[in-house]
């Protein structure tokens, strides 16, 4: 009886501390009225954000490129080349790491470099073409490691890491499909 006593307090301290700890977070929640007007105010991006300005160097010719970022990591900055589809690493810094360009229509390869992520901690490059059905998984230096499989095609599909184990695609595909 005293065990069950004993027992049945914890799980009443618990609940009520859990309610009051609930209770006091939501009140500490700021609150944004969206029909109310408020006074113009001028933020700067200095103010609400940590700024680094880097070029990257591509003094060498193998690291000139006509494209965008694709991906950044702690310490290294993606780059895909939209002319030849090769993807160019660089560190923080802005030095280049390495460059591949695995693009063509063999078993290892990628028709194009339409999204690409990066796994730091693993060296892995995932890079999944549009009007694909499967995402290319390589190393920083090209090496062919895998590939997964999608259930269908995927046309425009972004990724993003969902946790160590699982990648999020969206398939816009319905959506295209729609707009023909």
């Amino acid at each position: 009886m005293k065990k069950e006593i004993v027992l049945y307090s914890f799980f009443l301290f618990v609940f009520v501390m859990s309610c009051s700890l609930d209770k006091q977070s939501h009140e500490e929640l700021p609150y944004i009225d969206v029909n109310k007007d408020y006074p113009e105010r001028e933020i700067n991006l200095i103010d609400v954000a940590d700024i680094t300005y880097l070029q990257l160097n591509t003094d060498s010719a193998d690291f000139v490129y006509r494209g965008s970022i694709n991906y950044v990591t702690q310490n290294a900055i993606v780059v895909t080349d939209r002319s030849s589809n090769s993807l160019l690493f660089f560190s923080k810094d802005g030095s280049p790491k390495s460059r591949f360009n695995r693009m063509g229509q063999g078993p290892e390869e990628y028709m194009d470099a339409a999204y690409v992520m990066y796994d730091e901690a693993a060296d892995e490059v995932y890079i999944s073409p549009d009007f694909s059905n499967y995402i290319n998984v390589y190393s920083s230096s090209g090496e062919y490691k895998r590939k997964l499989t999608l259930p269908q095609n995927n046309i425009g599909g972004q990724m993003a890491f969902l946790d160590d184990q699982s990648i999020l695609v969206y398939d816009n595909t319905k959506k295209w499909q729609s707009t023909i």
